[in-house]
């Protein structure tokens, strides 16, 4: 947004109510920080993670397993924005009981309530269903919403979202810091990125246009065509000042350490983020994004590329003593 638009926007969401699942997340945290930057009165759900205080943030205590607390949540609320969800879950169950029965819950709690605009934050997982519980389990929250007869709706596919505060990409990066790169998805293989500031400016434009067209919206970065596994590599080994030698290992041994790692979880009662059926998504060929709407329908266009944004990540990295470096 513009100096311009969030003027306006400051005095349009004067009084405006948005009810946000998931706002203590990776991603939900900053759409929050966003809503609040633009005027908007939050009313968020808190699970765990205790939310910074503000004057315009409201916390409701609760759950999505929790009805009466998802009531108090949408309560006059102007739209929902449903963010919250789970990207590792012990097995299919528990994936299913948080996407899509969690899903359904919001979905319920904001029709009887009244809401007639709701935003999906699903995944572009949710596009090939069959790779994994956690991509059918977000196509079927996609299609409890479709069913709901809410009045406006519309759904954000984000692709892999990386930025400051993402644990998930860690592993890599400390892989490329000793010089190596693994090339999971094969070298033709190619994928869409999208920084996380963006994604919640997104949401950000999405609330404050009026949005609600019954749309499933893949967001990107820009990069037509999206990128190879291996040119992202490059490109963040460029930034760690670092030569690194790219490989892609046999992919039966990949998929048997996966399952010795699942068991060793198992074992010891931690969840595993590198499934079997994740790696299932990661070999995948075609994560590119294909719906280019946004702009003209909420008037969102991507601002920061991967080049961009994977300085500020690595940058996050080395200040919290993640990663070794200046």
């Amino acid at each position: 947004m513009t100096a311009d638009d969030k003027a306006e926007c400051k005095v349009a969401a004067a009084g405006s109510v948005v009810a946000l699942t998931g706002a203590s997340g990776f991603v939900g945290s900053r759409i929050l920080r966003q809503l609040l930057d633009a005027g908007f009165r939050v009313r968020a759900l808190q699970r765990r993670t205790k939310l910074s205080e503000h004057g315009n943030l409201e916390v409701i205590a609760g759950s999505l397993s929790d009805p009466a607390s998802l009531a108090r949540l949408v309560e006059g609320a102007e739209c929902v924005v449903h963010c919250g969800g789970a990207v590792m879950a012990r097995d299919r169950a528990g994936f299913f009981e948080v996407n899509a029965k969690g899903t359904r819950n919001i979905v319920e709690a904001a029709k009887s309530a009244g809401v007639e605009r709701f935003l999906y934050i699903s995944s572009l997982a949710a596009r090939e269903a069959g790779l994994s519980p956690y991509a059918a389990s977000k196509r079927e929250g996609e299609e409890v919403l479709r069913e709901s007869g809410i009045k406006a709706w519309d759904i954000i596919r984000p692709p892999a979202v990386y930025g400051p505060g993402d644990v998930q990409l860690l592993p890599l990066m400390r892989l490329l810091q000793m010089r190596t790169g693994l090339l999971l998805g094969g070298k033709a293989a190619r994928v869409s990125v999208l920084y996380v500031g963006d994604l919640a400016r997104a949401v950000c434009c999405w609330v404050f246009s009026g949005a609600g067209r019954g749309r499933v919206y893949e967001l990107d970065d820009g990069q037509k065509g999206g990128y190879t596994w291996q040119s992202l590599l490059e490109r963040a080994a460029k930034v760690m000042d670092i030569r690194v030698f790219i490989f892609t290992p046999p992919r039966f041994l990949i998929i048997m350490g996966a399952y010795i790692a699942k068991m060793v979880c198992i074992l010891s009662g931690r969840t595993l983020f590198l499934t079997p059926d994740k790696l299932c998504e990661l070999f995948h060929p075609d994560w590119v994004c294909r719906d280019h709407h946004a702009e003209e329908d909420f008037g969102f266009v991507p601002q920061v590329g991967f080049d961009e944004g994977i300085v500020h990540t690595i940058g996050w990295y080395r200040e919290e003593g993640l990663l070794k470096g200046q």
